[in-house]
This record gives structure tokens, sequence and C-alpha cells, in this order.
């Protein structure tokens, strides 16, 4: 009981701070994307 009240503590915080796992790598992987299309950037 006590993780799952954690797991949802944490959930709900991550919610409000806007935080969501995965998401970053997400949006560096189409920006890398966007600039190898454009030749331009070093892909950062």
């Amino acid at each position: 009981m006590k993780k799952i009240l954690i797991g949802l503590l944490f959930m709900m915080l991550s919610g409000c701070l806007g935080y969501v796992p995965g998401q970053q790598s997400y949006w560096d992987a189409q920006v890398r994307e966007m600039c190898e299309k454009d030749g331009g950037g070093d892909g950062v």
C-alpha cells in the first residue's frame, strides 16, 4: 500500500512540474533529426 501511495504522489508531483520520463529524449531526437535535414547544427 505504501509503494502505491508513493507512486501516486510522484506521478502527481511530476505532472505538476511538467516532467514526463522519456519526453525529453523524444524531443532531443526530434531536434537532432530536424538539424540533420537542415544540414546545420552539431546534432545537439
